[in-house]
């Protein structure tokens, strides 16, 4: 019993992130991706070109080429 609630605890705590300025954050997962490092130097160079990171890029396009989640 005492396993569950704390289960139940620790999901509640991790359903809700807050960042800095209070703005409520989906939780995230690391992910390993491979890459031939010319794939990777193009994503590093454009990410530099926008000043964002490879991850807000790779992020923008999984939203904008991925099938949205049915609800």
């Amino acid at each position: 019993m005492a396993i569950d609630m704390h289960k139940k605890a620790t999901r509640n705590l991790t359903d809700v992130l807050k960042d800095k300025t209070g703005t409520v954050k989906e939780p995230t997962k690391q992910v390993s991706l491979y890459l031939p490092i010319s794939k990777h130097r193009k994503l590093k160079m454009e990410a530099t070109r926008r000043g964002t990171s490879m991850t807000k890029i790779i992020e923008e396009w999984i939203e904008n080429e991925l099938p949205q989640e049915q609800e």
